[in-house]
């Protein structure tokens, strides 16, 4: 934690000034990319929010960054050129900046996560349907 950066951890502090190789030696290195600070940011969205497209590109592959931690909504560090403040989404940064292929990226992985959760409770739902006839059946 950095005591400078509002006890943020050193991968908020990588996202936010663009250094992809830190953010990928951090991520290698065990740092959480869900993780979030007190105002419910997390490193994807400071990336989005100071416009570091490099950096998001790196934390949306990153392990656990799935749905959930997609459309969390936090406030960035400061006030922002694009918007002033307060909590919105990394693909709302991202297309406040002007970044829309990255907002068009994150709402992607979104969709795909959110796709595949619908293709899990369908099947849960056909296996658990099957199991009641069948129990009734017999």
């Amino acid at each position: 934690r950095l005591a400078f950066f509002a006890e943020r951890s050193l991968l908020f502090l990588a996202a936010w000034r663009g250094r992809v190789r830190c953010v990928r030696a951090l991520l290698d290195c065990g740092a959480s990319a869900t993780e979030a600070d007190a105002l419910g940011c997390t490193p994807l969205i400071v990336a989005a929010w100071a416009g570091r497209a490099a950096v998001v590109d790196v934390l949306l592959r990153a392990p656990g960054v799935d749905g959930p931690h997609l459309g969390v909504a936090g406030e960035p560090p400061q006030s922002s050129s694009c918007g002033g403040r307060g909590p919105k989404t990394a693909a709302d940064w991202a297309r406040r900046k002007g970044l829309l292929h990255v907002a068009a990226a994150i709402e992607a992985r979104e969709a795909t996560y959110l796709k595949q959760a619908r293709a899990i409770v369908r099947a849960t739902n056909r296996a658990a349907d099957t199991s009641r006839r069948t129990k009734a059946y017999y």
